[in-house]
């Protein structure tokens, strides 16, 4: 007790006035923890402001409880949830959006991270919609023209209540991504276009490989790709079509997300992709929009491959070294491992080496194996096996016509030295 450890428990056994003491005694230490427990929980709310809870429930540091004693509104009143995501930032930029009346009186900020913010917006009229977009479009203005910052922003659907907050910063998350295709300070608008938005990002996943294939300027597999895309354009569907080229695009944009890229980097500017295609009145000219819009951004990878050819030929090698052991290895895996396509690599390689990568295969394992006969016991099949020969004939062979001479003889002629 005088340790300040209250996790004790005295046994109760003895006579029955030591039981009755023990019982006591046990009682007392039960009550000094609640007691504790309930004024350090009071000094606690005291310090939370709706920001701090707000905080700490996103980040599953807090329950419902103390929410509802800090703020029981909460848990009932409407609300939706804003997530803004800032292409350069959000350094500095809160001090500017909380000049806005209506977000200092509706909204409940929480940054992330350096890119995004989340904020809880109170719902108090049935009419909030045009309200909630004036205020965002004057914050954009804002922002804009004190840190030459552009926003984006996600609405999430109408929610009752924070209890469901984690499903609600789920579903802007999710819907996030779409700002990509509309263009610099675009608005999602879920309570208006969730099931627009839905179609998109279900269409979205057929397109993962044809999105690697442009990146990695693979153009067989990207003609594949476009092939299969092409076959949901006919003349009596084109809006269907159009669904195809916006999933297609959302696909590309993630591929350049997960190399830290951006869109601007090809194009100079972010373009509102939704007007832009719908404006296209016939099959063939989305068609021909399409390659064009393939071919700019194979355009622009080829032109960083090449930029980046030295480091791409070093990365190959290493893994080569690595990997010589392995009788299955090919050029279409390191190929793939430094995200080329096997023409382009073959080209680049053997440029770069002077050689094909199959001679510069055998010669590592040539040389692996020399090492192995010189310094090692093992039997020939071994070494074989070892330097990523299944064959011990085929092995010997490759051997015999790289140093004229078996692996037999060789080990021979270094034991004579």
């Amino acid at each position: 007790m005088e340790d300040g450890n209250l996790n004790v428990r005295v046994e109760p056994k003895g006579t029955k006035e030591i039981k009755m003491m023990a019982h006591q005694f046990n009682a007392m230490v039960k009550r000094l923890r609640n007691l504790i427990a309930e004024y350090e929980e009071r000094v606690n709310s005291k310090e939370l402001t709706d920001e701090i809870l707000f905080a700490k429930l996103l980040r599953n540091e807090i329950d419902f409880k103390i929410i509802k004693r800090n703020n029981p509104d909460l848990l009932t009143e409407s609300y939706i949830l804003l997530k803004f995501h800032f292409e350069e930032g959000n350094e500095n930029v809160l001090e500017i959006l909380e000049r806005n009346n209506r977000f200092v009186t509706r909204c409940i900020s929480y940054l992330p991270d350096s890119h995004s913010m989340l904020c809880y917006y109170r719902v108090n009229e049935e009419d909030y919609e045009y309200k909630l977009l004036q205020m965002i479009s004057v914050l954009q203005k804002a922002v804009n023209k004190d840190k030459n910052i552009s926003f984006s922003v996600c609405i999430s659907t109408l929610h009752q209540g924070i209890i469901d907050i984690y499903d609600t910063a789920d579903e802007v998350d999710q819907f996030m991504h779409v700002r990509h295709l509309l263009g610099k300070n675009s608005v999602i608008n879920l309570p208006r276009d969730i099931e627009f938005w839905n179609q998109i990002i279900r269409l979205e996943s057929r397109y993962e490989e044809l999105a690697k294939a442009v990146y990695a300027c693979d153009e067989k597999k990207m003609n594949d790709g476009k092939k299969e895309l092409f076959t949901y354009f006919n003349s009596e569907n084109l809006e269907i079509g159009k669904m195809h080229v916006y999933a297609a695009i959302l696909a590309i944009s993630k591929q350049l997300e997960i190399h830290q890229e951006r869109m601007t980097e090809i194009f100079m500017e972010e373009y509102n992709y939704i007007d832009k295609i719908d404006r296209i009145i016939n099959i063939r000219n989305l068609q021909l929009w399409v390659t064009n819009y393939f071919a700019w951004i194979m355009d622009y990878s080829m032109a960083k491959l090449k930029i980046n050819e030295t480091d791409v030929i070093v990365k190959a090698k290493r893994y080569i070294a690595n990997q010589y052991e392995n009788p299955g290895l090919k050029l279409k895996d390191v190929a793939e491992y430094v995200g080329l396509n096997e023409k382009y690599f073959t080209n680049q390689f053997s440029k770069s080496e002077g050689e094909t990568f199959t001679n510069y295969l055998l010669g590592i394992r040539m040389e692996k194996a020399k090492e192995l006969l010189k310094t090692t016991d093992f039997k020939v099949y071994e070494i074989a096996e070892m330097v990523g020969y299944r064959n011990v004939e085929h092995f010997t062979r490759l051997f015999k016509k790289s140093e004229a001479i078996s692996p037999t003889q060789y080990r021979k002629t270094k034991e004579i030295s």
